[in-house]
């Protein structure tokens, strides 16, 4: 038997609030989404209630302003490859028009109106101011390889092989005179006519006397002492040259204004790159309140892109226990005397001497700084440009930056421990690639990267780090926070005659995002790029159904002939809330 509840006809008097149905405002100050509201339509279909209802969302670009921050490393690895990182920096600042940007491909939009123009800031940073030389208790003293012979200098014993050509008295052993000596090409006068070399006698000095000076070029070094692991300081000296240099621009908002900037980029010297975001983050927190203060900052939701271009070995620091902007670069005599005797460079003294663990450790320090000024919403893309060719020499890291120190492939003796066993290009990609933000999938289902690194081509570099700021830049989901009259269950929302679908089988007819419902709390979040410039068709569908009362089968009874079902009341679903933007 039929339940009698089961058998109601459920009519439903038009309780309307004509504002029913999607109300949608905007949160920031901006006023770019507004609707209009139509009429609903509402079926019955069984012991369910159907409401439809159609919205015109109008969406205005940008939603979501950008700014940009390029830090650019202007050391001097950057010497002969920086032409093309500033036609890369021009590439990526180039803007569109409004009415031409593609939310899918965004690039940046400069506008009349400054709460909604996106803005590039540009600084550029190279140089060391002083360096600290650790392990006082190193004595070092240039071993000789060499003796020539010159009557011009003095009288000495000679302590190393030298096989030389000069006049008999300018030698003298142990047992005498060395005599039948001639130079090369020297006149004999009892001969009378001048010898060739293969006439002239050679004798090996070591152990004779002789007027002469010793010659250290490639030599070892005698080293004396032990490594304190930068502990103890030796001295401090001032670093000729280049010193730290920091240029910043203020907010750029025309082509021809950033073009003008990057153009000024010089390089030369070291690469102090905590320094040089620190000091950019102060004047980005200086200027961003220009004209407006936070609370407004927060309310336009602006997006922060910082760029991080550099060679990645950073080698320039702040003492932590000063108040002073002095760049310092520590350099170990032990650790740099035993490269340079293990590589045989000589005389060149090997970068690699540095304390580039603790420069690694502050870099990973100053990307989580980084990336709590960019903020939640924001990003950090870090394009490491990894010259081989300037890091693998006799001055930089030769073997040891590709070869863990300790191995035989690092060819010198110093522990793998002052490395973690690691090479230094490892430890400087693992730092660097902890200040990017993390990989994700775009709202827009695309894969993003913001870290760049490439050893090859520079071509190659500047595009994928066009790529990955152009990810950057992509807007977050506009994300709705709604409410649903008590008993409705949204059943679809369509923008624009795609569906919302989670995953979109059919892009002709659906679009990524989702709609959530806890109870009458209803979340829609989907790609900024789903919306129009202009005008847009919003629509969405809600029912409700009616359960019949559980009644016992003995309890339920046929309903009479003349039964007439009672008129039940039922508000019309609305979804009230917001869209914040």
């Amino acid at each position: 038997m039929l339940s009698l509840l089961a058998t109601l006809g459920l009519l439903f008097p038009m309780l309307l609030n004509l504002v029913g149905g999607i109300v949608v405002t905007a949160t920031t100050s901006i006023g770019n989404v507004s609707t209009t509201t139509t009429a609903p339509k509402v079926t019955q279909e069984g012991c369910a209630i159907k409401i439809e209802t159609t919205e015109k969302v109008e969406w205005k670009l940008p939603r979501q302003p950008i700014d940009l921050v390029i830090i650019q490393d202007a050391s001097g690895s950057f010497e002969e490859t920086m032409p093309k990182i500033k036609t890369a920096l021009k590439t990526l600042t180039s803007p569109v028009d409004e009415k031409d940007y593609d939310s899918d491909e965004p690039r940046l939009v400069f506008t009349s109106d400054p709460d909604t123009s996106d803005r590039v800031m540009l600084t550029a940073y190279r140089g060391l101011d002083k360096e600290r030389l650790f392990d006082s208790n190193v004595r070092v003293t240039n071993a000789p390889t060499g003796f020539r012979v010159n009557g011009n200098y003095g009288w000495q014993k000679v302590t190393v092989d030298a096989t030389e050509f000069g006049f008999f008295d300018e030698y003298v052993d142990e047992r005498g005179a060395v005599k039948d000596f001639y130079p090369a090409g020297a006149y004999n006068y009892r001969l009378r006519r001048y010898i060739t070399r293969e006439e002239s006698s050679n004798v090996n000095l070591n152990g004779a006397y002789a007027y002469g000076y010793y010659v250290y070029g490639g030599g070892k070094y005698n080293i004396t002492g032990a490594d304190s692991n930068f502990t103890t300081l030796h001295s401090t000296e001032d670093i000729g040259g280049a010193n730290y240099t920091f240029n910043k621009s203020s907010f750029l908002k025309s082509k021809s204004d950033i073009e003008s900037e990057i153009d000024k980029i010089r390089t030369g010297g070291g690469t102090p790159t905590v320094p040089a975001i620190e000091d950019t983050l102060e004047q980005y927190n200086a200027l961003k309140n220009t004209g407006f203060n936070q609370k407004t900052f927060e309310e336009q939701g602006r997006k922060t892109v910082f760029l991080l271009i550099t060679d990645g070995v950073a080698n320039g620091y702040r003492d932590p226990n000063s108040s002073d902007k002095t760049v310092y670069f520590d350099s170990s005599l032990f650790r740099r005397y035993t490269l340079a005797n293990d590589w045989n460079t000589g005389g060149k003294l090997p970068e690699a001497s540095q304390n580039f663990m603790k420069r690694a450790e502050e870099l990973r320090q100053a990307g989580e700084v980084l990336k709590n000024a960019a903020g939640d919403n924001g990003k950090v893309v870090v394009g490491f440009w990894e010259d081989l060719t300037k890091f693998e020499t006799e001055y930089g890291y030769l073997h040891a930056y590709r070869n863990a120190f300790g191995t035989p492939e690092a060819k010198n003796t110093l522990p793998g421990s002052i490395s973690d066993n690691k090479s230094v290009q490892e430890v400087f990609s693992a730092a660097l690639h902890s200040v990017a933000s993390p990989d994700e999938v775009l709202p827009n289902g695309k894969p993003a990267t913001y870290y760049v690194n490439e050893q090859n081509d520079v071509d190659v570099f500047a595009k994928k780090v066009l790529d990955s700021v152009t990810a950057a830049m992509v807007k977050e989901n506009v994300n709705g926070e709604f409410e649903v009259t008590e008993g409705y269950k949204v059943e679809s929302v369509t923008i624009n005659g795609k569906k919302v679908v989670e995953t979109v089988k059919d892009d002709t007819k659906e679009i990524p995002g989702t709609v959530k419902q806890e109870g009458r709390k209803v979340t829609i979040s989907v790609p900024e790029s789903v919306f129009n410039p202009g005008d847009n068709k919003f629509d969405y569908e809600l029912k409700r159904t009616e359960e019949a009362e559980n009644l016992d089968e003995a309890d339920e009874t046929e309903p009479p002939a003349n039964y007439t079902p009672p008129k039940v009341e039922r508000e019309v679903g609305q979804l009230v809330g917001t869209f914040k933007v």
